[in-house]
Order: structure tokens, then C-alpha cells, then sequence
């Protein structure tokens, strides 16, 4: 009897240096029936000329298009396939060779879940052979409170079925940031259940570029709280309040206040500091966050955040 297919989407931007490594992983499965749907977003590099030996083998599905971003590039690959199931792979990631098996047979003995993810292992691109794992715990089922709080599954950690994956009409192609932790709140708010293997069977790359994400962080927390909103927009009040929704969108608010401290932009900072605590008895603090930020130079406050920022993800990030 013929295994379902398993479609692999790579999106691939400016990867020529490790795009290759990628594609082998996801040729490499022992699953037997897969297909490897790579996406050129825009490269502006050889990363047409690295894939190109690969185009003879039957299993590969190659297409260029315009830069659009990580959210398109990946709907893109999905409408290329023809897999019953989905699974994501960043072309600087590796899978390991059990991986679309190992979620396979889980999802097999698990009929009820409609999404499954694994453990992560992290690695710096100069020093391959160290791994280091996120201490956040891993739940299974009903995980929509827990995705309230944090973003703990990593895309390349994902397998979904089609069906759910198209019904969500998958990623929000206006994100370029944070649009894996809205897809999977939008699924878990649905009842969809998500399934965890406690076996590390994707290797995330940590590339100097994945280092240099600070100047990021205001984007992405903007992305984080429309996205929230979208989302508690959907729900009754009741909803809102069994949710906590006020709590989340201020606690939001203050974290994007926070990331534009880090770029050294006291004035959006502060109006952002001042709608997160309109209405609530912590705008007494105002002025004094008023004082503080205005009194200290810009360069040390950022200093500090940075600091802080480093400290809370060493703390979570520990070597295996």
C-alpha cells in the first residue's frame, strides 16, 4: 500500500551558502514517498545555480518568483504541492533523516491531532558540532492558552495536515515577522490539537544574520500585536475576558515600547508607554517612565535592554 505523500516547502531567499544542506536532508528522509517544493523568493545570489543539479530528480518541485517575503514564499510552495501532508524546512536548517517518518507514525497513532511538532536543536554556523535546546516546556492537545504566552514551536518543527493548513488559508502573506505564531493561534483558537515528539528531529542554523536581529524586534513585536488583535477581534467579550485580552494587548504594547528603547526612539516609545497604560492604575508610573527615559542617554538605555534581552535567552538556551 502507497505511503501518503509528504511535501517538504523550502522558501529559499539569498541561501546559496546553505541551501544545499537543506535540500539533501529533505532528499535524505526515510519516509518513502515525499516531494521537496523549493521557492527562489528573490535571490539575489547563486542560490538559482545551487539548486539547479537537483532539478533532474523527479521528487523536486522548483520555482522562482519576486521577493515577497517568508509568509508567501511558504503559501506559494504549499500551492505548488500535492501532499496530503506538509512539513516546512528554512533553507538554512537541516532535518534530521527520521523526521517526516517519525511525525508520520505519530500522526498514524494520533488521528485526532491535526498538527504535530518535535524538539528543536540549535547550532552556530561556526561551531556545527554543539547543540543547544530552548528549556520551554512542550505541550500536547489543547495548547491555545499556552500560545497565549509564548512562541515555542519552531516551523521547521511542523507537520500539518492539508486540510488544516488550507483552511486557515496559511500564512498571513502581509507578515514577514511573527507569522508562524499567528498561524498556530489561529489554529489552536479553531480546537485544532497539536501533537509533540519529544525527539530532536530538526536543526535550526544560528547564522550571524540570526544574531543581528535587534533591529528586528520592533517590527516583530508590531506584527505581534496586530496580530492579537485580529485574533481577540474574532472573539465574543466573553471570550475576551475568560482570555485575558486587555492584560495580553497591554503587556504587548509595553514589550513593543520596550523594543523601540532598544533602537534608541524615546518619542514612539514613549506614546506607546502611554496607550498601554491609559485606563489602568499602572498609568501612575507614567511619569516617573517619563523622568527615567528623558533623563537617561539613549545609547545606555539600549545598552541595557540589549543586556537584559541576551541574559533571558542564555538563561533559556542551554547545550545538550
Amino acid at each position: 500500500m502507497t505511503k501518503p505523500l509528504v511535501s517538504i516547502l523550502i522558501p529559499a531567499y539569498n541561501a546559496e551558502k546553505y541551501v544545499k544542506a537543506a535540500v539533501d536532508s529533505a532528499l535524505g528522509q526515510t519516509y518513502p514517498n515525499i516531494e521537496v517544493i523549493i521557492v527562489n523568493d528573490g535571490s539575489t545570489d547563486g542560490t538559482a545555480g545551487v539548486v539547479r543539479p537537483y532539478l533532474e530528480d523527479k521528487r523536486i518541485v522548483y520555482f522562482e518568483q519576486p521577493n515577497g517575503g517568508i509568509s508567501k514564499a511558504r503559501n506559494k510552495a504549499f500551492e505548488l504541492s500535492r501532499g496530503d501532508y506538509i512539513t516546512f524546512l528554512d533553507a538554512d536548517d537541516i532535518d534530521a533523516p527520521a523526521k517526516v517518518k517519525e511525525e508520520m507514525n505519530f500522526f498514524e497513532a494520533n488521528p485526532e491531532c491535526g498538527v504535530v511538532y518535535c524538539r528543536v536543536l540549535s547550532f552556530y554556523d561556526d561551531a556545527p558540532g554543539k547543540m543547544y535546546e530552548y528549556g520551554r516546556h512542550m505541550p500536547s492537545g489543547d495548547i491555545f492558552r499556552q500560545l497565549l504566552r509564548h512562541q515555542f514551536i519552531n516551523p521547521g518543527s511542523v507537520m500539518l495536515r492539508r486540510e488544516i493548513f488550507a483552511s486557515e488559508k496559511g500564512f498571513n502573506p502581509e507578515f514577514r515577522d511573527a507569522e508562524d505564531w499567528d498561524l498556530w493561534r489561529r489554529l489552536a483558537y479553531r480546537g485544532v490539537k497539536f501533537g509533540f515528539i519529544d525527539k530532536p528531529l530538526h536543526y535550526n542554523r544560528i547564522t550571524k544574520k540570526s544574531l543581528s536581529g535587534f533591529h528586528n524586534q520592533a517590527k516583530m513585536k508590531s506584527m505581534n500585536l496586530r496580530s492579537f488583535r485580529e485574533l481577540f477581534g474574532k472573539m465574543t467579550k466573553a471570550e475576551r475576558k475568560k482570555y485575558g485580552a486587555r492584560k495580553i494587548i497591554r503587556l504587548l504594547k509595553i514589550k513593543l515600547a520596550i523594543a523601540h528603547l532598544l533602537l534608541e526612539e524615546k518619542k514612539e516609545a514613549l506614546a506607546i508607554f502611554k496607550d498601554a497604560l491609559k485606563n489602568n492604575w499602572w498609568v501612575v508610573f507614567y511619569p516617573l517612565i517619563v523622568f527615567l527615559i528623558l533623563l537617561i542617554p539613549r545609547k545606555l538605555i539600549s545598552a541595557v535592554i540589549k543586556f537584559f534581552w541576551q541574559l533571558k535567552h542564555r538563561m533559556l538556551f542551554y547545550q545538550q
